[in-house]
């Protein structure tokens, strides 16, 4: 599940609308998204009668229970009919139990454990750097500063692209671009804003963009390519050099 924290925040009314818009134009556009969409969206009024209640271990326990019995009446269905009528049995009790319930269980450990590396790693609201931006008023970058500060990252997006298009060296219109995306889950458009761009190691806004496109890579589910975006990081000195070392040694367990 590629997208759960977005989606969540879709369900959950959390999203501006702007942000909002562009998610249902993704919908539209993006067959896996919809299909990950359209998953979670049949079981969100468990999810939120779960979540609801927060009894952690009472929830991990019925999570549980349920998929094993979810998987024995999968086993059970598979035993009779056609091998077609058993696929077509499968699918139809993935979609509704196992799935469901797989979809809560990630939902459990996303709210409750410890989080995946992106999770754990990408924490822009306390960047050093990007507070240190967040206070300076920069003539046409001061409009999609705002913007991301006030969590409207899509507009955010739409201010800052043509800013990149006009200059192709104006990486702090780059940096807000690989933020917002990664805070509206779209790693993808990362990777292909950073393809031939050459960062400057010795500014901290070039330390700031390498750092969240290595955790655009580890969302992409690249840790290799993740690894090897962090060595700049990692030789030189900056306030990234401490953290990209934390995430190199998890990327190498």
């Amino acid at each position: 599940m590629k997208h759960v924290d977005h989606i969540i925040k879709y369900l959950s009314g959390d999203l501006d609308s702007a942000d909002k818009a562009s998610f249902d134009r993704r919908l539209k556009e993006d067959a896996e998204f919809l299909e990950e969409y359209t998953q979670l969206n049949s079981a969100w009024p468990l999810v939120q009668a779960q979540l609801q209640h927060r009894d952690n271990l009472e929830f991990k326990t019925t999570l549980i229970k349920a998929m094993e019995e979810a998987d024995a009446q999968l086993l059970e269905k598979g035993k009779s009919g056609t091998p077609a009528m058993k696929s077509h049995r499968r699918l139809y009790f993935l979609v509704p139990l196992a799935a469901s319930l797989a979809i809560l269980l990630a939902i459990y450990v996303l709210h409750n454990l410890p989080g995946p590396l992106f999770s754990r790693f990408f924490q822009p609201e306390k960047d050093p750097v990007l507070l240190a931006l967040h206070q300076d008023t920069r003539g046409e970058m001061a409009s999609g500063i705002k913007l991301y500060k006030e969590g409207s990252y899509q507009t955010t997006i739409d201010v800052m692209y043509p800013l990149l298009e006009q200059d192709s060296a104006n990486h702090l219109a780059l940096l807000y671009l690989v933020v917002s995306f990664l805070e509206l889950d779209q790693a993808e458009e990362v990777e292909s804003l950073m393809a031939n761009v050459n960062l400057n190691m010795d500014s901290q806004i070039g330390q700031s963009i390498c750092w969240y496109s290595a955790l655009s890579l580890l969302r992409l589910d690249q840790p290799e390519k993740a690894a090897i975006q962090l060595q700049p990081l990692i030789l030189g000195k900056g306030p990234y050099e401490r953290k990209a070392l934390q995430l190199e040694k998890n990327l190498l367990k």
